[in-house]
């Protein structure tokens, strides 16, 4: 009955208190005490009868000396209200809440039975009885989760069973009301578990034997910690021993978090394979690897159990004449079985018509279209798991990545029961690497499946091997593929489409016209409408990448009075974005943001989470091209809610990203670096190498920038070579560029100029050229600084890029800086600084830098050092140390060079901090000259000279001989180290 109703949290025992004890015929409001049942970490329960109703209740009453306590009895209470709201015949019915005198109780539903750890005690629990078991546990969990409750604390003691075999969960003590719907992807619930909590006790909220990994690890809790549990409390009735025993808590929360248990079915032979599944999938160390809500666990349970049902059984026989005829019955009837078993499965004509009608949807790119195909193939015929896989492919390629996992396991246990034919099975396989991206061991799959396919599948078969090439960035062999089909089949429109993808992304831009026309006239021609409609959305978005957005218009317009024709919502949806995106290239910025809110609404009804989301992030790009990144924030932040909640795990990496970008020109590195971490795992999971290295080279740019520079350094080296292996120059440049400056601020100042180089001989940039003067002129190469300079000038006169133009004249007036020439720096910068106002403030910020160190050197020493302190105290605000600390080792050479000497050597140490730390040698000698010149103490004075002498030698080992010696001959460092022995 309640008598071991969490046992293990018996809070009194751990505040050293006794318990408040009622006797029989003791009086709880209307409620009579019959007898005590049992203890438990919320309070002692006892059997009552209710003298109005006439019937027999269980009563959990809080102990006396804690009703006072507010958290315990926060929690009491808490128990009571979550329980009262679920009205479901697995969970036990809560009657009521009272006071009597001091005490605190609640009336329940009394349950006259075992609790499921006492069922399993009397011994193993068969297959079919612990199906029914689980899948009613199931049912009343996905109850509460509906609702937004979690157990918490799931385990056999907290599930009884009455007479009649019904399942009534326990204890909802633990629980706790996660937000609404709206931010659910925000974590609600406490940590569980401290490293306090194992050694202290009544402090362990849950059982450690049924844990999540992330409630033993105290992480935040969503549904799927139930799930786990549930996982666990399955495998424990049908092998007899819990998952995960260690010989105390810690060693069982260590294995819960890391160690994977045995198979069930090793330990019990009995257990289906598809049983063993559902409890592998519960138990996931990962929640995004389980069932996305528990009324799909129950679903599972409940065919299981029904398949389970018209399994032969065991019979127990009670003479051997009886034996042998039911026997040779039994024989005869596995023989007809055997032989019927033996065809493969033949799914109804209905569903394989649907299923048709789907594959080609797919080959023609119209994935929603396939979608619905394949889920009209699911309804005629839910035994067919090639319907079932290709809705997971369509998915897929929707960007709903969860939704596509869950449809393949579901794809793959139907399989486990059907006999299905080779050539399905090899389909099957086929997709399952598809939608988990194994490419290289589609590879083969799809090439036998081309040359074994007949004349009439040839074609296809080549398109799908030419689609999987695309996929490995292989466009030589996805071209050959798609015209491989088109040369089996002219008229094959999809062949023609994809070979226009593929023609545009390598430049070849009249072909791909010429393909996407083609098949357009094709499409036409079938009467494929929905075909018309995606090539003429892909011709336009071809013109409208290339520049041409008034071209572009005139398709969009004639693809989206086709998709409204046939009343294909999703693709007008996508073409009304498109048709922003032309919009705003045409410089119409209301109306692409006018067009933009339609889809996105439409989107946002229909629940199209992929089509809001990407509208989000097209709505966001229009103002983050236009400098308003709290607006461009805004709609991003949208964006990733939405894709949360959808689990369109694609897009939701792409807001992420977006959000970076936006952090990373406000110079919040810490922000930038937070959401680039939660998009990298996607990417790099998934496959997707471009994107991944677009996302190294922005967290590269963010760890650089919190002078983490050597992990900066391992990133940006991994984004370069990515991209090099793919051949795409533009991210290549990116990667190469942002490397440089890492590179420049750890000091290593020859070899980022030769990254710099490096880059320059492979595309020419403006942005290169500026990086290779800054470097040329702080290695004192100053000649060759001004010729760079004087190109860039020649390029700038024609561009209307502020942003270019503003580094522009940093570079020049840093350059007049360390030749001392203070006043033509100053009046540099001043100019910079208009320009800076209308692009970043890093920019602006460098230029208030300079502007104030060219004061403090023309005796306007109090404005300048104002100025120079806001501009260190901004740095520090946003976290971007290195700046700091390079803005304060340049203010204390202003300081010392005018004989502000104090002031110098707190700057100067302040600064030494940070680069000594980090190995950076060219500041920490130039630093030390400082401290050496500002401090008046002897001692303190040779203890700065000896480390700048270790430092320059450390500089000597590093540098190349000619590059240390150009860099000695600059005019500041002349005058810096002037009599020192260096």
């Amino acid at each position: 009955m309640y008598n071991n109703l969490n046992s293990e949290l018996l809070f009194i025992l751990a505040c050293g208190a006794k318990r408040m004890t009622f006797a029989p015929g003791a009086k709880l409001g209307p409620y009579e005490i019959l007898a005590p049942i049992g203890a438990g970490g919320m309070g002692r329960v006892y059997r009552a009868r209710d003298s109005q109703l006439g019937r027999d209740i269980a009563i959990k009453v809080l102990p006396q000396n804690v009703s006072g306590d507010e958290e315990w009895l926060a929690r009491f209470e808490n128990e009571a209200h979550l329980a009262s709201s679920l009205n479901h015949p697995n969970i036990v019915t809560i009657y009521s809440m009272g006071w009597e005198g001091r005490s605190r109780y609640i009336a329940m539903e009394f349950i006259d039975g075992p609790t499921l750890q006492q069922l399993m005690e009397r011994g193993p629990i068969p297959v079919g009885q612990a199906l029914n078991i689980s899948a009613q546990i199931a049912d009343g969990l996905a109850k509460a989760h509906e609702a937004g409750i979690i157990h918490r604390d799931l385990k056999p003691k907290n599930v009884m069973l009455t007479k009649d075999g019904r399942v009534k969960i326990l204890d909802f003590g633990l629980s706790k009301l996660t937000r609404s719907s709206v931010d659910s992807e925000a974590p609600t619930a406490t940590p569980i578990v401290s490293a306090e909590s194992l050694t202290r006790p009544g402090t362990i909220l849950g059982t450690v034997d049924y844990m999540s990994p992330e409630q033993a690890a105290g992480r935040y809790l969503d549904f799927r910690s139930d799930q786990f549990s549930m996982g666990s409390l399955m495998y424990a009735i049908l092998s007899g021993r819990r998952p995960f025993q260690g010989d105390s808590a810690v060693q069982t929360l260590a294995q819960i978090i890391e160690d994977e248990p045995r198979p069930v079915s090793k330990i019990n032979p009995l257990v289906p394979p598809s049983y063993q599944a559902v409890i592998q999938r519960c138990m996931m160390k990962n929640p995004q690897d389980r069932y996305q809500s528990t009324g799909e666990l129950a679903v599972d349970l409940r065919r299981l159990e029904s398949a389970e049902q018209v399994r032969p059984q065991p019979l127990a026989l009670r003479n051997w004449r009886r034996a042998l005829i039911v026997l040779a019955i039994l024989l005869a009837a596995l023989g007809v079985f055997w032989i019927w078993n033996r065809q493969p499965y033949q799914p109804k004509s209905a569903a394989r018509d649907w299923y048709e009608k789907g594959t080609g949807a797919m080959h023609s790119m119209t994935f929603e279209t396939a979608r619905r195909a394949f889920e009209q193939a699911v309804a005629a015929d839910p035994d067919f798991a090639l319907a079932h896989a290709g809705l997971a492919k369509a998915y897929d390629e929707l960007d709903y990545s969860e939704r596509a996992k869950e449809w393949m396991l579901r794809a793959a246990t139907i399989a486990q029961e059907k006999r299905l034919s080779s050539a399905d099975q090899e389909r099957l396989r086929t997709l399952q690497c598809l939608v988990s991206r194994d490419y290289e061991r589609a590879v083969p799959l799809m090439q036998q499946h081309e040359n074994t396919a007949s004349p009439q599948e040839k074609p296809a078969a080549a398109l799908e091997v030419g689609w999987l090439a695309q996929q490995r960035e292989d466009t030589a062999a996805a071209e050959a593929a798609y015209k491989r089909a088109i040369g089996m089949d002219p008229k094959y429109a999809a062949a023609r489409l994809r070979l226009g993808y593929i023609q545009q992304r390598r430049g070849e831009d009249e072909a791909a016209l010429k393909s996407f026309s083609e098949a357009e006239t094709l499409y036409s021609a079938a009467g494929n409408y929905e075909g018309v409609t995606e090539a003429l959305y892909q011709r336009a978005n071809f013109l409208n990448r290339r520049g041409r957005a008034a071209e572009a218009m005139k398709f969009i317009d004639q693809a989206i009075a086709v998709a409204r024709t046939v009343g294909n919502r999703y693709q007008e949806i996508r073409l009304q974005l498109l048709q922003s995106g032309a919009a705003r290239k045409l410089g119409q910025n209301a109306r692409a943001r006018e067009l933009a809110q339609q889809a996105i609404d439409v989107a946002v009804a229909g629940n199209m989470d992929n089509l809001a989301t990407s509208g989000l992030i097209a709505l966001g790009n229009s103002f983050l091209v236009a400098d308003d990144l709290d607006s461009a924030e805004k709609y991003f932040l949208r964006a990733l809610d939405i894709a949360r909640r959808g689990k369109v795990q694609r897009y939701e990496a792409m807001a992420s990203i977006s959000l970076a970008s936006v952090f990373e020109q406000k110079s919040r590195p810490e922000e930038t670096k937070r959401y680039i971490e939660a998009a990298l795992p996607f990417y790099s999971k998934a496959g997707y190498r471009r994107e991944l290295a677009q996302c190294l080279t922005v967290l590269g740019g963010a760890l650089n920038q919190l002078g983490e520079f050597d992990e900066a350094v391992r990133l940006l080296r991994d984004a370069v070579k990515i991209a090099t292996q793919l051949q795409d120059l533009e991210t290549e440049r990116h990667a190469q560029e942002r490397l440089t400056e890492t590179l420049q601020d750890q000091g290593n100042w020859p070899e980022a100029l030769r990254e710099c180089e490096h880059t320059f001989s492979r595309t020419e940039s403006t942005w290169n050229r500026l990086n290779c003067s800054g470097l040329y002129g702080r290695l004192g190469r100053r000649q060759e600084a001004e010729r760079c300079l004087a190109t860039v000038e020649q390029l700038l006169r024609n561009s209307d890029d502020r942003q270019l133009r503003c580094l522009f004249m940093l570079q020049k007036a840093e350059l007049a800086y360390a030749g001392a020439d203070f006043k033509v720096a100053k009046a540099i910068a001043r100019m910079a600084i208009s320009e800076a106002y209308t692009t970043r403030e890093a920019e602006e910020a460098w230029a208030q830098l300079i502007g104030a160190l060219a004061s403090i050197r023309t005796s306007r020493g109090r404005e300048g050092i104002q100025s120079a302190v806001s501009v260190i105290q901004g740095y520090g605000q946003a976290r971007l140390a290195g700046d700091a600390a390079s803005a304060r080792l340049a203010t204390a050479e202003a300081l010392l060079a005018v004989g502000n000497y104090g002031l110098a050597r707190t700057m100067v140490l302040q600064a030494l901090d940070f680069f000594e730390r980090r190995r950076i040698w060219e500041s920490v000698w130039r630093g030390r000259i400082v401290a050496a010149r500002a401090s008046s103490d002897s001692a303190e004075i040779r203890t700065h000279l000896s480390a700048a002498r270790s430092a320059f030698a450390q500089l000597r080992s590093l540098w190349p001989a000619a590059d240390v010696d150009s860099y000695l001959q600059r005019t500041d460092i002349k005058l810096l180290s002037a009599g020192m022995p260096f």
